[in-house]
């Protein structure tokens, strides 16, 4: 069980997203693809994972990849059509919320009282306001990378993959520990293939020209949507929650090149490492009062 495990969520992407990233980048009209392969890498395994995921969709995890194809299909066609910035960052924002609402609706709709009713849609809604406004911007991003064909104004696009590799790995291990392996196994992946485009980039020690524009949206868009499925199916604690979104805006954030300033930029940084010790902190925490608890008889 745990060396399957080790394989598929660790050694597998890791070694397959390297391998094809290294080989197929050294064309000059993929340079910028690592992000796309890693996608593909991540999606093969999220199939193998679930055992191919029922369609018509019976339970959340299996809107997962639908978001995906259908937020890579808004990527193309504003290639293919040059979009406008608005009409590009309205379809991002409109197939995410459409997709986490749809995946979230069994909690949505639930027969719950009407008190706890209004906190689970204001929790929601706060949730898609905050994932939505993010992926606005990085949609914004991506759309100038894209029409002046140059980098981001980021100076260090490397960091938005290590912050999409320990977030998504940090929300793999507390849903694991919460008590959904299956969803920790799924993000581990995805977390493997963003530590390997660290590492081919490191490994190239590439330019950033180019590398904003390869779908990183879809990349925040994945890790909102686990995180919102989470909370709602594994019940992710609020405060850990909280932590792993304001981790996830503050990327955001530094990514879209929000923090000029070295000064900022340093303590945004530290912040996001400081909500994501909370997280794992509190899911550490909480298991091991669990396994010392008495039992109840």
């Amino acid at each position: 069980m745990i060396l399957s495990l080790i394989l598929v969520d660790l050694l597998i992407p890791v070694l397959a997203t390297t391998g094809l990233s290294l080989l197929i980048t050294q064309h000059s009209r993929f340079k910028a693809a690592f992000n796309v392969i890693a996608q593909v890498v991540w999606l093969s395994l999220y199939l193998w994972i679930l055992q191919l995921p029922d369609f018509p969709p019976k339970q959340a995890l299996d809107w997962v990849w639908i978001y995906v194809l259908t937020a890579s299909l808004v990527w193309m066609v504003n290639m293919a059509f040059s979009l406008s910035a608005k009409v590009s960052a309205a379809l991002n924002i409109g197939s995410f919320s459409i997709f986490s609402s749809i995946a979230l609706w069994p909690v949505l709709s639930f027969d719950a009282t009407f008190s706890s009713h209004w906190v689970i849609w204001l929790e929601h809604l706060s949730f898609c306001f905050v994932a939505s406004s993010m992926l606005w911007k990085l949609a914004h991003e991506e759309h100038s990378a894209i029409d002046n064909n140059e980098a981001s104004v980021v100076t260090n696009t490397k960091q938005a993959f290590v912050n999409l590799w320990l977030i998504s790995g940090v929300l793999g291990v507390t849903s694991a520990m919460t008590g959904s392996l299956l969803i920790g196994s799924i993000l581990i992946a995805f977390s493997a293939t963003q530590f390997a485009i660290w590492a081919c980039l490191l490994i190239r020690q590439s330019s950033q020209n180019g590398l904003t524009q390869t779908g990183l949206s879809l990349s925040y868009g994945i890790v909102f949507l686990m995180l919102m499925i989470t909370r709602a199916y594994v019940e992710l604690s609020l405060l850990v929650s909280v932590a792993l979104l304001i981790s996830l805006a503050l990327s955001a954030l530094i990514q879209t090149g929000k923090f000029i300033i070295s000064k900022h930029l340093r303590f945004a940084q530290s912040a996001l490492y400081v909500c994501l010790l909370i997280a794992i902190g509190h899911a550490v925490y909480f298991e091991v009062l669990a396994a010392n608890a008495e039992p109840y008889y």
